[in-house]
């Protein structure tokens, strides 16, 4: 054979390869039943993309099913963050996990069973991670307050310790058994979806959410220089929105912001016989009580100090990171004092332990990966469609959690 003929018969393989591994890029993250996490390294926990410029300062909300709506000082409606629309996977994103209890990527596949004690892994619908994660963490927190549906059904399998991967057959059969409405088009749509989202949609079907009180409470100083307040927006929740800070990056003290008071510099319209005169004035309204600016002649505060107050806490408490802000862009910044938590309410710190987390893996709304991590008795799983894993720093992963769920005491 002449050199030439030889080295280009050599170099036609390799240039095959090239293309197809240069196809399989372009496959979506979750449109294979299974993508196959970093390899587990101990203490690992670096993010597989860059970190994103975070959006601007935001405080923790009280967000109904739809994200929340507040009403403006003037009296006019507000929106809340914008809920998170769909996306389609545009890219392979990978999930870090750390050491597990031997069980390999290819047994979890193959719907062999998991580590003693854990939940079943699923094999969902196509791009259906999301589904699978938020599935998991309804098992694991909620099995008791879906009694009688098929959700409940389902749930089930996920908690039988003896039983293999949920198979697809049982997802479908789940998703077509949904009432009509905007979870069962989620679900039906073979599109990836948000975590945040299809569990609000599947909780209006079913109220598995636990709910807590809030109210939002205004200071604003008279023209006879008395400071008075006022109560609104009194509404039931059951996910509280937290936004990032430029100040801190611990939760607990994201979360408590908005209850420590803020000034805001804006001017509504006053009604004397709405507000109510304060005998004991909180020390954040004291602390920025001169700042504040008398009603003026058009009866007009040109100036309050806002506060939200959260009451009636539940036993099971779910955060949402605002993580993905109106351009679909991720932020990826880490938050950290995760595991425990203390939220302020009626003068008294409710505490709460960590039972359970979902993650989001890539750049941003449009792509990617949804894993879940649950807590059973003192073991820590991670799941991942039909993977499940114990693990041991699960806690470090809470850092990039996107939906968190804690449990009261």
């Amino acid at each position: 054979m002449q050199p030439f003929r030889l080295v280009k018969s050599l170099l036609l393989p390799t240039r095959i390869f090239a293309v197809i591994g240069a196809l399989c890029m372009l496959e979506g993250a979750c449109s294979r039943p299974e993508p196959r996490p970093a390899s587990p390294t101990k203490g690992s926990k670096d993010s597989p993309v860059p970190a994103l410029t975070p959006p601007s300062p935001t405080v923790a909300t009280p967000a109904t099913g739809n994200a929340g709506n507040t009403e403006a000082p003037n009296g006019e409606s507000s929106n809340g963050p914008t809920p998170t629309p769909p996306f389609t996977p545009t890219g392979d994103a990978e999930i870090p996990i750390v050491e597990n209890s031997g069980r390999t990527d290819d047994q979890a596949k193959t719907g062999e069973d998991g580590p003693s004690g854990g939940p079943r892994g699923i094999d969902g619908l196509n791009n259906g991670c999301y589904m699978n994660s938020v599935l998991q963490i309804i098992a694991a927190l909620y099995a008791d307050k879906v009694q009688g549906s098929p959700l409940k059904e389902i749930v089930q399998k996920i908690n039988n310790s003896e039983g293999e991967a949920v198979k697809q057959a049982d997802v479908q059969a789940f998703v077509d058994r949904l009432p009509e409405g905007e979870a069962k088009n989620m679900a039906s749509s073979d599109n990836q979806e948000d975590t945040s989202e299809f569990i609000n949609r599947l909780n209006g079907n079913y109220k598995f959410l636990e709910t807590y009180d809030s109210s939002i409470q205004l200071f604003i100083k008279d023209s006879d220089g008395k400071t008075r307040s006022k109560t609104r927006l009194k509404e039931q929740n059951d996910m509280l929105l937290v936004g990032f800070s430029t100040n801190t990056d611990k939760l607990g003290e994201m979360i408590a912001l908005p209850n420590n008071g803020e000034l805001v510099e804006s001017v509504f319209n006053y009604d004397k016989n709405e507000f109510r005169d304060v005998s004991n004035l909180p020390n954040f309204v004291l602390n920025n009580n001169d700042k504040l600016h008398p009603v003026n002649g058009s009866l007009q505060a040109p100036n309050h100090v806002r506060q939200t107050v959260i009451t009636n806490l539940p036993n099971t408490l779910c955060v949402c990171l605002n993580r993905f802000n109106g351009e679909q862009q991720k932020t990826t910044t880490k938050v950290t004092r995760t595991e425990e938590i203390t939220i302020d309410s009626e003068g008294k710190g409710v505490k709460y332990t960590l039972s359970g987390f979902t993650v989001h893996g890539g750049e941003g709304i449009k792509g990617g990966h949804h894993v879940a991590y649950v807590k059973k008795g003192n073991t820590w799983y991670y799941t991942s469609d039909t993977t499940v894993k114990t693990v041991n720093d699960a806690i470090e992963a809470s850092q990039d959690a996107y939906l968190l769920f804690y449990t009261k005491g």
